[in-house]
């Protein structure tokens, strides 16, 4: 299957913008061949979210543009993963939807290990991450520090079972540092599963992401990060 890590720069608060950056990269993913794109955490809304009544609001507003999101990649025939705000009848919450390219279905996985502005507006979600069965392959859900398998529950466990999911796809605004990340390559190997990193870059209020930096990593952490990009939108492509 070939698949797309896409990278860009959400702006915080600017939803039309945003959401149309992410179309133009669903549109070259498809165009190229990819039957799967995974784009970034809050990726039509920005991260830097200082209270509820702000992930209200921004929630509202990205409603509509989530929709046109799920129906380009109807359109393109390509499955799109992104990262959102969700508003559901017992909290706001980091979430993150698969979207079948056929309109047959979508699934939707609740961040669990909260980090920085999170805390200031999100519930953590409770459940183990979904596994969707998409052109015979195991595909399972991830955000940001949930890789990092530090829930404080110590009844909970992992995430993922070894076995669990042949690729993962998970979205990220992972911040400075080394790349690929340490955590990233011992997730593939504790999991036994392909890792397909989408995430951000550059700085939004107090939060510094630094140049970004999108890959794929196979089960065996041979790591794809060709069409990589520092700084700028851009697609890494695998088949996996």
């Amino acid at each position: 299957m070939k698949v797309a890590a896409a990278q860009f720069s959400p702006k915080y608060g600017e939803i039309h913008d945003n959401t149309f950056a992410a179309i133009e990269l669903i549109n070259r993913a498809a165009s190229e061949g990819a039957r799967l794109i995974v784009l970034p955490e809050l990726a039509l809304t920005g991260y830097s979210i200082m209270s509820k009544a702000a992930a209200q609001d921004l929630e509202e507003r990205q409603r509509q543009y989530l929709k046109t999101i799920q129906v380009v990649g109807e359109t393109q025939n390509i499955a799109v993963v992104i990262g959102h705000i969700s508003n559901e009848e017992w909290g706001l919450y980091n979430a993150q939807t698969f979207f079948d390219p056929e309109g047959g279905f979508s699934v939707t996985y609740y961040k669990q290990n909260l980090w920085g502005q999170d805390w200031l507006w999100a519930k953590p979600g409770r459940a183990n991450p979904p596994i969707v069965n998409y052109e015979g392959r195991a595909i399972g859900l991830l955000i940001c520090a949930d890789v990092r398998d530090a829930h404080p529950d110590p009844w909970k466990g992992e995430l993922y079972e070894k076995g669990d999911a042949e690729i993962v796809a998970y979205s990220a605004n992972w911040g400075k540092g080394a790349f690929p990340a340490t955590k990233w390559m011992w997730f593939v190997k504790d999991n036994d599963a392909a890792l397909i990193v989408g995430n951000r870059y550059g700085k939004e209020a107090n939060n510094d992401f630094g140049y970004g930096g999108v890959c794929v990593i196979e089960k065996d952490q041979t790591t794809h990060i060709e069409g990589l990009l520092w700084g700028e939108d851009c697609l890494v492509f695998a088949d996996i």
